[in-house]
């Protein structure tokens, strides 16, 4: 790995992060999760590239699971108003003709 992509980052255990990884320990963590809260902390305790791991598994325990009504609306309190308007627009137009609880 190191002669192919010298210049790869490192992790606080300087062991090379990379998706051969990363990804089957977001899918664990996915996987092991019983809910999107879970699935997120399993992804975060992992170290290294939490960051992008917590990422990935929030996005597909999002699709799976749904997010918390609560987790959206402090999100939402961080935002600017050009973004809040960008998000809004995107529901609205993602969940068309669906009924919130059902996402």
């Amino acid at each position: 790995m190191t002669s192919r992509y010298p210049t790869y980052g490192l992790d606080v255990k300087t062991n090379y992060v990379s998706c051969q990884s990363s990804i089957p320990q977001t899918l664990v963590c996915f996987l092991d999760g019983k809910d999107f809260e879970q699935v997120i902390r399993y992804a975060i305790s992992l170290g290294g590239g939490a960051d992008a791991m917590a990422c990935m598994a929030g996005g597909i325990a999002g699709a799976y699971f749904g997010m918390p009504k609560e987790f959206e609306e402090k999100a939402l309190t961080y935002w600017s108003e050009d973004f809040k308007g960008i998000y809004s627009a995107f529901k609205n137009f993602k969940c068309a003709g669906k009924v919130r609880d059902e996402l």
